[in-house]
């Protein structure tokens, strides 16, 4: 289960008893009528080890997958993180060979910190 600051974040729910993190979000993307936009690794974090996101009904929340690999949280993304998800958005439409050669590691980091200041992600 993932729990959120906000109705809309606790609403999303997470099964990684027998799936990837990876199935387990896109599956929940579907059921809220939604897609997910991207699902990074965070390389080097004391706290996390991926960070995602799962666009429906005009909002974005964002999901964390801890060190352990089975505590999982979110949070709504307010307008204040647009500028930091669009690049992840936008890296994760390229193609593989396009990916491959286009690191988004300090995008992800800046969206971690971003996260990590506003009181989201521990560390």
């Amino acid at each position: 289960m993932i729990t959120g600051d906000s109705s809309t974040a606790s609403e999303v729910k997470l099964d990684l008893i027998d799936k990837s993190f990876a199935t387990a979000l896109d599956e929940e993307a579907i059921r809220l009528g939604g897609i997910t936009i991207f699902n990074v690794r965070v390389v080097g974090d004391p706290a996390i080890q991926r960070i995602a996101a799962i666009r429906y009904a005009s909002k974005v929340t964002l999901v964390t997958l801890a060190l352990d690999g089975s505590t999982v949280s979110s949070v709504d993304a307010g307008r204040e993180l647009r500028d930091f998800i669009a690049p992840l958005e936008m890296w994760t439409a390229l193609s593989l060979r396009e990916q491959a050669e286009a690191s988004v590691a300090g995008y992800t980091d800046l969206l971690v910190g971003a996260l990590r200041s506003q009181g989201h992600v521990p560390g």
